[in-house]
């Protein structure tokens, strides 16, 4: 009895280990630059940047790379999920931004901030997408920009005047979206094999068991 309790943790953990979908980077634009310029992402500006996945995935965080006036902090943004520029087809929302200091820019004019937020587990196919980002707040009422790093994605800004909405290209912007690949994970030829030892071994186990108990 004994050693069948001593095999039950090893099992449990052969369990828990099989069909756990595990933390991967989906999609990176590359690191902030601080050098290059930013594009304005408080009202009226709003940015969207393609990113592709190479397979069907879960998204669950978004890092941007974002400048503000000395003395101030991002708070706050808006984003949007699309198929399309500018588009909101697959999911959006308003997040709460979480800041770690970067340095200030090589142009010494901004303070530079990693940020980032989480997405609610939005599930995308493999293909190419585009989030956007506007309505950008900071701290004090600042003005939030989004770093350009010229980065492999397509970037458009858009933006109101005059009552005329004016959209051009622009070069990307940094940004990394992280999550899980193949989400709907199936137990690994390894996991199987260890299982079924470990199941074998319990069946042998209570096999003998039970011809001692017929002999007594």
């Amino acid at each position: 009895m004994r050693r069948a309790i001593w095999m039950m943790p090893a099992l449990a953990l052969l369990l828990g280990g099989v069909g756990q979908a595990s933390a991967d980077m989906l999609y990176d634009n590359g690191a902030i630059s601080g050098n290059l310029d930013a594009q304005g992402i408080s009202s009226p500006y709003t940015i969207s940047d393609s990113f592709t996945l190479s397979s069907a995935s879960v998204l669950t965080s978004a890092q941007i790379g974002l400048e503000v006036t000395p003395g101030t902090t991002p708070n706050t943004v808006s984003w949007e999920i699309g198929t399309t520029p500018f588009g909101s087809d697959v999911n959006s929302g308003t997040a709460t931004l979480s800041n770690t200091p970067d340095g200030i820019t090589g142009r010494g004019v901004y303070d530079i901030y990693v940020s980032t937020f989480s997405l609610p587990n939005v599930s995308l196919g493999a293909g190419t997408y585009y989030l956007t980002l506007e309505n950008a707040t900071a701290t004090n009422g600042g003005y939030v920009y989004w770093d350009k790093n010229g980065g492999p994605s397509s970037a458009q800004v858009q933006y109101l005047y005059n009552g005329s909405l004016n959209t051009y290209s622009i070069d990307s912007e940094s940004f990394q979206i992280e999550g899980s690949v193949n989400p709907i994970a199936t137990p690994a030829p390894a996991s199987l094999t260890l299982l079924g030892i470990g199941a074998v071994c319990l069946v042998g186990y209570g096999w003998r068991r039970r011809r001692k108990m017929a002999a007594a």
